[in-house]
């Protein structure tokens, strides 16, 4: 699945690489989230826009389990916030989402590790 969406053009579902990262791809699911950014391609929610839910669901998605491993128990989803500009909008606000609590590792510290190594 992940070598398909990696062949693709079309936007990038991140549903199918949290589903591949929660049932032990993890590794290559952000590998595959990390080439599309680098090559400037978008990236896109569920569709839920049978609901009229699609903009609210686009980031909300991050924080889901959906039956797996959730995305942010990844330690490499620090690096993917910085990214997407939400560990930015963490470190300089101090709001942080309520999975910082739920990891084991320090959500925080890689967060702010993140968004300063994306601003060298």
């Amino acid at each position: 699945m992940l070598a398909t969406l990696t062949a693709s053009k079309n936007p990038l579902p991140v549903s199918s690489c949290m589903i591949a990262a929660g049932l032990g791809c993890a590794e290559h699911a952000f590998d595959v989230l990390d080439k599309a950014l680098d090559q400037g391609r978008e990236l896109r929610p569920d569709g839920h826009d049978v609901f009229g839910m699609a903009r609210a669901q686009s980031s909300l998605q991050l924080f889901v389990a959906n039956g797996a491993t959730p995305f942010y128990q990844h330690k490499r989803f620090a690096h993917l916030a910085a990214r997407l500009g939400l560990a930015d909008y963490w470190v300089t606000s101090g709001s942080w989402p309520d999975c910082a609590a739920d990891v084991d590792y320090d959500f925080k510290a890689e967060c702010a590790a993140a968004q300063a190594s994306l601003q060298k």
